[in-house]
């Protein structure tokens, strides 16, 4: 079994990371908390929160948080497997008002990441969070925690091609409404939402998480494929 460094190391709690406003940020579990409670308490995330897995979960914050902590006898895998730990019981533990001491649902996430072989450890940065996120608003917490292996990056998209993986969020706007024929007021149109969105999204200017699910489903795509880079 890896070794958990969510229980141990408050550094390694707060070691999680932004670039979502093209400077690296730091953000401090205690933000991560609070967050989470306003998200679940008014219906979603703002795009900003969705950008610290992928740069956290990077091969460059691995690295830089065990060049920081040679006194602490970890592996990359155990750094990979308890920062997914993190994103994904902290979550619950709030959804689900999980008492502090508990251990089922954490020897279930651990269990679960315990699965995960050491090849597929450098995709985890392209893990569904936002998907889990969005069912975990709904889904039983039994369903949530069977179905988990559901949001694992796909081959697929473990060997995108760099151009498709760099598209910026107006490219992919562009890339999938041409071929309906949809200008951008009917993708608004068909979103429901104003067009007014689209064209800050375009911008690369961010809006409201439940905004970009909405115009992700009406183009057929993810919604971190509309977040700013």
């Amino acid at each position: 079994m890896f070794r958990n460094l969510y229980f141990f190391s408050p550094n390694f709690r707060n070691h999680n990371f932004s670039d979502f406003f093209d400077d690296i940020r730091e953000d401090s579990e205690v933000y991560l908390e609070a967050a989470l409670k306003e998200g679940y308490a008014d219906g979603g995330l703002e795009p900003y929160f969705y950008s610290i897995l992928p740069l956290t979960m990077s091969p460059e914050s691995c690295a830089s948080f065990i060049r920081a902590n040679p006194q602490l006898p970890i592996t990359e895998r155990d750094y990979y497997l308890s920062k997914l730990f993190q994103f994904l019981y902290v979550p619950i533990k709030i959804r689900f008002s999980l008492e502090d001491g508990e251990t089922d649902v954490r020897e279930k996430v651990q269990e679960f990441l315990d699965t995960i072989s050491d090849a597929m450890l450098p995709q985890l940065r392209h893990f569904d969070w936002e998907g889990f996120y969005f069912d975990s608003r709904s889904v039983e917490l039994n369903r949530l925690l069977v179905g988990l292996p559901a949001y694992l990056p796909s081959r697929s998209q473990s060997t995108k091609t760099k151009d498709v993986e760099n598209e910026t969020p107006a490219a992919v706007i562009d890339r999938l409404r041409k071929p309906r024929g949809w200008t951008i007021e009917q993708v608004a149109l068909e979103a429901e939402v104003d067009v007014k969105q689209i064209y800050r999204i375009k911008r690369g200017e961010g809006v409201h998480t439940d905004t970009i699910r909405k115009i992700a489903q009406a183009l057929g795509c993810k919604p971190g494929e509309l977040m700013p880079f």
